[in-house]
């Protein structure tokens, strides 16, 4: 397992990567204004620092070795690096549900300083969901993002996310494995499930252009996050531009859904869903009126 160098194989990405958030950045002044730099900054790091393997088993389990062993030598891990992948071996998503992830596709882990309140760790999630959505709207693919961050176009899965925890004595690292459907085939059994870029646009997309818009959309969704802690120290109930942005770009409300923590094998609620607070908790109705509030979790759709 060989880490290739930036002048290898990652050059340019760093440079597409800055005029990229510059890009995006403009547009986003057009909607906040001067804020629209504060928010970006807040970002700023993701993308600081490229990683690339050919081939590994899993992604996530680079970055968390890695933050281990920084830990142990007293030092902090920096936010924002990104440790990319041409392949994994050993993908797999949420209660190790099977996972492929071959050469075609896009497949990283982000490291996240803990810099968040727990009780907002649930933001990040959205705001990969929302950042994972808009890539795809870019592209002009009609895609949606289904709570809490699966990004679908139609009622199949492109893209998702899945965030885990890595406790050091400053607190617990946030580590982003994230997953696009680029370039790769897709296995006979993922087709009724799955979709990729290749097969709705069909053409290829250039994965070092996809990654540095994936890392500026990132950078922006996580800014967001950010800027709500900053202005929960300053008011008591201020807007969320990121619960905005995601209730513009979700599916699922409105929607007959059954609920639970591992939704395909413990099922636990079935109920229509009604809203998405502030912190990013879906708001379940039942059919007997109660309202839920779920922080976690997943939800597949039934009507």
């Amino acid at each position: 397992m060989t880490r290739l160098s930036a002048a290898s194989d990652l050059s340019g990405v760093k440079e597409l990567l800055r005029q990229v958030r510059d890009q995006e950045l403009y547009r986003r002044q057009r909607q906040f204004g001067a804020a629209a730099s504060r928010i970006m900054a807040r970002g700023q790091e993701i993308g600081r620092k490229i990683l690339y393997w050919e081939e590994v088993p899993r992604a996530m389990d680079l970055a968390r070795q890695a933050v281990r062993e920084a830990a142990e030598a007293g030092e902090a891990f920096p936010s924002g690096v990104v440790f990319w992948a041409g392949s994994l071996t050993r993908a797999r998503g949420r209660f190790r549900r099977a996972w492929v992830a071959p050469h075609g596709g896009l497949w990283l882990a982000l490291v996240l300083y803990p810099d968040l309140a727990p009780e907002l760790f649930g933001l990040v999630s959205l705001a990969c969901g929302v950042a994972l959505t808009e890539l795809a709207r870019d592209y002009r693919l009609m895609a949606t993002v289904r709570w809490v961050n699966d990004c679908l176009v139609g009622e199949k899965k492109l893209a998702g996310c899945l965030i885990e925890e890595c406790p050091t004595e400053e607190g617990s690292y946030l580590i982003l494995g994230l997953g696009i459907n680029v370039n790769n085939s897709l296995p006979a059994w993922l087709a009724s499930e799955a979709t990729s870029f290749r097969e709705i646009l069909q053409c290829r997309v250039d994965l070092k252009e996809l990654l540095a818009r994936l890392l500026a959309k990132l950078s922006w969704n996580i800014g967001l996050a950010r800027e709500y802690q900053a202005q929960l120290e300053q008011e008591d109930h201020p807007c969320s531009p990121l619960i905005d942005s995601f209730k513009r770009l979700t599916s699922s409300l409105g929607r007959r859904v059954i609920y639970g923590e591992n939704v395909l094998e413990a099922p636990l609620f079935e109920g229509v869903t009604c809203d998405i607070d502030p912190l990013g908790a879906l708001i379940l109705e039942l059919d007997d009126g109660t309202r839920l509030s779920l922080p976690s979790g997943e939800i597949r759709y039934i009507d």
